[in-house]
């Protein structure tokens, strides 16, 4: 095995969820519905821009 080969790769996961302050399932929780909060707000811009631009 080289060094460039993550030996295991969900303890290191597990790290970095732990290192952004997500620990528990209730902040995974929070955290997913503030990245679907994000996706859903920038497709509503998208579709404003696009049509806005197409008139």
């Amino acid at each position: 095995m080289d060094n460039t080969e993550i030996s295991h790769p969900v303890i290191k996961v597990i790290s970095v969820w732990a290192a952004v302050g997500i620990t528990s399932w209730a902040d995974f929780a929070a955290f997913l519905a503030a990245v679907y909060s994000l996706i859903l707000i920038c497709e509503w811009v998208w579709k404003k821009v696009q049509s806005l631009r197409n008139g």
